[in-house]
């Protein structure tokens, strides 16, 4: 009986030992595919957060539909756009004397008429008004209502009778009145021997350059096909 007992502990031994090499042997397992896993996932980093902390990922702002240019490095730069200087044109000088300015009135006139058929014929003042305004401000305003008459050389008698008004501009250039965007309005009449022979609507007063000369009192003015003289108002 003893000895039966004696193996019968011995067996129980052997099992206990069997056991726990199973038991060893599992749990090495067990490790060896923890540390696959964690070599795969990255778990066996250390983390190296503080505790407590907290990470934020900002990301950078984007513009709705906005598309990032595509550059073609074979492509040439644009030369920049060229830049003008633009100058401003010097102006007339409107700036008229002080004996100019001011309003005249007219005393006489010379004006030689071209008839045709006839040739030059020189005209006179006769009767009628004819006044003149020279305005600092560059504007000029002419008031006509005069008779001019004259003698041809065959004894014809020819009058000139202008009616009307107009307005223009005016510069002063080296004793010269220049007259630009002249308007009028009203009628030359022309007669031979009293009778209407022609009649001018278009243009009674034109653009023009007249020399002059002045006083405090009177205006002396030397147009292209005659002179007139005025006294201050």
């Amino acid at each position: 009986m003893a000895r039966g007992v004696g193996m019968g502990s011995s067996n129980r031994r052997n099992a206990l030992v069997a056991v726990a090499t199973a038991l060893l042997m599992g749990i090495g397992l067990v490790a060896d595919v923890l540390g696959i896993r964690s070599a795969l996932t990255g778990d066996d980093k250390p983390d190296t957060t503080p505790t407590g902390a907290t990470t934020t990922v900002i990301a950078a702002p984007k513009t709705e539909g906005a598309l990032d240019p595509v550059v073609d490095p074979d492509e040439e730069e644009p030369d920049p756009p060229a830049t003008t200087t633009t100058r401003p044109e010097p102006k007339p000088t409107t700036k008229a004397p002080s004996c100019l300015v001011g309003t005249w009135r007219l005393t006489a006139r010379t004006l030689d008429e071209q008839v045709e058929g006839v040739g030059t014929v020189r005209l006179t003042l006769l009767q009628g008004y004819e006044s003149r305004q020279f305005r600092s401000d560059g504007s000029t305003e002419v008031q006509l209502g005069s008779v001019l008459q004259g003698r041809a050389a065959n004894g014809e008698v020819f009058a000139r009778a202008t009616n009307g008004s107009a307005t223009a501009r005016y510069t002063v250039r080296s004793g010269s009145i220049v007259e630009t965007d002249t308007r009028s309005t009203g009628s030359i009449d022309l007669y031979r021997n009293g009778v209407l022979v022609n009649r001018y609507t278009a243009a009674i007063w034109v653009d023009g350059t007249s020399d002059y000369t002045c006083s405090s009192t009177t205006l002396s003015v030397q147009e292209s096909n005659g002179t007139a003289r005025y006294t201050r108002q």
